[in-house]
């Protein structure tokens, strides 16, 4: 919560009545921008780091391309949903399940 705040997605407001209201519409935010903006490396392997790696296989080897791909695909996926999407009020049961009141 604390870095969601630092980076503008959230308003984290202390006290008794406290809590941490979104800083913007929950429909101005992509779930695949908020991903890259809190999870500072998304590097799945060394060979992904700036900079580059140590790895000795890595002129040969096939399997960075594919994670490359991999990588875009999941991000692309959370590109498709808004954080609305994920917390609509609709949705009832969940917040059942998280007793939320309504």
């Amino acid at each position: 919560m604390h870095e969601l705040g630092q980076r503008g997605y959230v308003h984290t407001v202390r006290g008794r009545r406290g809590g941490v209201p979104p800083a913007r519409p929950p429909a101005a935010s992509g779930g695949g921008e908020v991903v890259r903006a809190t999870e500072g490396n998304l590097a799945l392997v060394e060979c992904f780091a700036p900079g580059g790696s140590e790895c000795v296989i890595e002129p040969a080897c096939r399997l960075r391309d594919v994670l490359h791909e991999a990588l875009a695909a999941f991000l692309g996926v959370l590109d498709r949903y808004t954080i609305a999407d994920l917390v609509d009020r609709r949705r009832r049961p969940l917040r059942r399940l998280l007793e939320v009141p309504a």
